[in-house]
């Protein structure tokens, strides 16, 4: 066995050459900075992009339920996500007059 490390089958010589693993670490530091802002509110990015997409139907006046947002979005959320969101989401929510997550 071979001490080397296989040839990694890229045009690139390190990371930083790479666009992909660049717009990789510019999104994680946009996303920490965001979480860093959501903290206080007991927020993470992923459930404030949930809440988003629930106020803005309401705002436009669909009835809508977790599950009719859930199933418009884009991306799937994990279940935990949801349920985390559901917790502490709440009361800042009611407190925006944003309503339940029901």
């Amino acid at each position: 066995m071979s001490d080397e490390a296989p040839e990694w089958p890229s045009e690139f010589t390190e990371p930083r050459q790479s666009p992909g693993f660049v717009f990789w670490c510019d999104f994680m530091r946009w996303q920490r900075g965001v979480n860093d802002k959501l903290r206080p509110l007991g927020l993470t990015q992923p459930q404030f992009a949930l809440l988003a997409v629930y106020g803005w139907f309401m705002r436009k006046q669909y009835g809508v339920t977790q599950q009719a947002v859930v199933s418009r979005m884009l991306w799937k959320f994990p279940g935990g996500v949801l349920r985390a969101c559901e917790g502490s989401v709440s009361q800042a929510a009611r407190s925006r007059g944003i309503g339940s997550m029901g």
